[in-house]
């Protein structure tokens, strides 16, 4: 089984199309059961209601068992601690990561196509695919940086086995990702190319840059390209000398 996690926080705008991109795979064509849990932080708007009404509108008795969790109230949240927080309730071999607002291209044959990495390679531990802004909104910037990431992260990845990735969408083992402790809780940034980093130290990671998902670039639009890359190479400086980031928190942007 594939465990699907949708990490939420004040999703109303997107949540319902994050989730239906996966009634692809509500069909007797999909090669694998599967389940979607939207793993909530406390949001204070629509998300949850919308979040399970349309769950609810999957084919009953389908391959999916479905859920919406809330994140506790007397836990520390950080986006890496939501994210583990849909994992400890995933019933899946595999568990997939996908932000909120983020679509995949051809949704079952996308899942299909990543799911063969793993069957193929026993060595394989995580998977992560080429990063695009959808094209109505995407700037040259956009186009410039996110070009340089997914061929910065193909080689680093495929050709030296350096574990790096952001977290749009992110496919590992589920065995390897509790071996590792899954995401650190401790991280308010750069969880997601942490944990990519630890995987590749144990197994295989690997980018398959057919496969692609669309994101709004909602971060870069509001920052700006030069305020955002100066905290990523900031953190990622850090996180690499001093196994720590600079951010104390990464604010929501909506």
């Amino acid at each position: 089984m594939i465990s699907i996690i949708i990490p939420a926080l004040n999703e109303e705008k997107v949540i319902k199309d994050t989730i239906a991109q996966f009634s692809a795979l509500d069909s007797s064509s999909a090669p694998f059961d599967y389940e979607i849990i939207v793993s909530d932080g406390g949001s204070t708007d629509m998300t949850v209601a919308i979040a399970k009404e349309k769950l609810a509108s999957f084919i009953s008795g389908s391959k999916a068992l479905n859920k919406v969790i809330v994140f506790p109230k007397d836990r520390k949240q950080t986006i890496a601690a939501n994210r583990n927080n849909g994992a400890r309730v995933a019933q899946g071999e595999f568990l997939v990561f996908v932000d909120s607002g983020a679509l995949l291209h051809n949704p079952q044959v996308f899942m299909r196509k990543a799911l063969e990495h793993f069957v193929r390679n026993s060595q394989l531990v995580g998977l992560t695919v080429s990063i695009k802004v959808f094209p109505n909104v995407a700037s040259f910037m956009d186009k410039v940086v996110f070009g340089t990431m997914n061929v910065a992260f193909t080689i680093l990845n495929n050709g030296f086995n350096r574990g790096t990735s952001q977290g749009k969408f992110q496919m590992v083992r589920r065995e390897t990702f509790e071996k590792i402790g899954g995401y650190r809780e401790d991280l308010p940034a750069a969880e997601d190319t942490d944990l990519f980093y630890r995987l590749s130290r144990i197994g295989k990671t690997r980018v398959d840059p057919k496969l692609v998902i669309y994101h709004g670039s909602r971060r870069a639009h509001a920052l700006g390209w030069p305020k955002l890359l100066f905290l990523w190479y900031i953190d990622a400086t850090s996180l690499f000398f001093f196994n720590k980031v600079i951010s104390k928190e990464w604010k929501v942007i909506r």
